[in-house]
């Protein structure tokens, strides 16, 4: 077993594997892995938190809540209709909720039925893009 040292820096790297014989020998098979580093992990999102409050909205406009643990995500909403009709859809990047490493959004649900809502949050940084979805139910 083999332990990559940590930390790697970005770029490109190769881990090659060998298989020997008796005699040291490298044998005639051996693989080549190739992967790229695009970012150290301190400064990666690697995971996202995406709620609705109050769920199940009623009469009010929901507040749509992301927690991806940086303040500089592109960080995109989209809302469903559960038939799957887009129905919203925005870039939040500009809702940073300062101190909280968050960021908040409230959907003008006015004109919207009663029902249950998808909701899409997409957080993209340093070329890493995680998605989370939800419900969200409103009752007029």
């Amino acid at each position: 077993m083999y332990t990559v040292p940590e930390p790697l820096e970005d770029g490109e790297h190769i881990i090659e594997i060998k298989a020997l014989n008796e005699q040291g020998e490298v044998d005639a098979v051996y693989s080549k892995f190739y992967f790229t580093i695009l970012t150290s992990s301190a400064t990666a999102i690697t995971e996202i938190k995406a709620y609705c409050y109050p769920n199940p909205a009623r009469g009010e406009n929901p507040t749509i809540k992301v927690n991806c643990g940086l303040n500089d995500a592109d960080v995109k909403l989209k809302i469903y209709t559960i038939a799957g009709e887009l129905v919203f859809e925005k870039n939040i990047s500009n809702n940073y909720n300062a101190g909280k490493s968050a960021y908040e959004y409230e959907w003008d649900a006015s004109g919207k039925a009663s029902g249950v809502y998808i909701c899409l949050v997409e957080a993209a940084q340093s070329g890493i893009t995680l998605k989370k979805t939800g419900k969200i139910g409103l009752i007029k």
